[in-house]
């Protein structure tokens, strides 16, 4: 219901910005389904994507993982996560608080 809602605002024109990961469906419960992100590529063949896969917050073992499950998943668009501090090694050393 969703989809064919935004599909009759936009009409012809076919003028809309959509945001969406097709691993991730955390609002299926509002009816949000992943499946309408294929379907904007049907039905808007001039559609850009622009995939967000850069990561601000992770390390390199983290993405590793993520990556991993990802690639599991029957998605739409291909993706693999990056960041440019991945390179970096993973420190497990606490760092010293002050007085200690």
């Amino acid at each position: 219901a969703q989809y064919l809602l935004v599909k009759l605002l936009v009409g012809t024109r076919g003028a809309l910005t959509a945001v969406g990961d097709d691993d991730q469906s955390i609002y299926a419960w509002r009816g949000a389904r992943p499946e309408n992100l294929a379907e904007l590529a049907k039905d808007f063949p001039s559609l850009t994507v622009v995939k967000l896969e850069q990561n601000y917050r992770s390390t390199a073992r983290i993405l590793k993982a993520a990556n991993a499950v990802i690639a599991n998943n029957p998605h739409v668009f291909e993706k693999k996560l990056w960041s440019p501090f991945a390179s970096s090694p993973v420190s497990t050393k606490m760092p010293k608080l002050n007085g200690s």
